[in-house]
């Protein structure tokens, strides 16, 4: 299923490959979001995990399905939040230098 892209730089011309890992108790619990695809993003750790407030135990809702959970996550790397922040020097630099970011 094709997935609506807003097509911010610099990620608009990559290639993202997302696991998600469904528990056996899904849909009570959230799935884990891994991008298994290296990038530059704040929103992102260098093991791949990403901040994705839908997935957290606090904001899951059992009625949310996996293509809103994608929906989520390419919008997060469309638009970085310095709201949802895994690593604080690339946001700051996204901040404070968005050019060199």
């Amino acid at each position: 299923r094709s997935l609506p892209r807003q097509n911010n730089a610099p990620y608009n011309a990559g290639a993202f490959r997302f696991e998600l890992t469904f528990s056996p108790h899904h849909p009570l619990v959230p799935p884990r979001a891994t991008l298994r695809t290296s990038i530059y993003h704040p929103g992102v750790d260098a093991d791949g995990r990403v901040c994705q407030p839908l997935t957290s135990a606090q904001h899951w809702v059992p009625t949310t399905r996996a293509v809103q959970v994608l929906q989520d996550l390419l919008l997060m790397l469309d638009s970085p939040d310095p709201q949802r922040v895994l690593r604080q020097d690339l946001a700051r630099e996204l901040q404070t230098q968005p050019e060199v970011f």
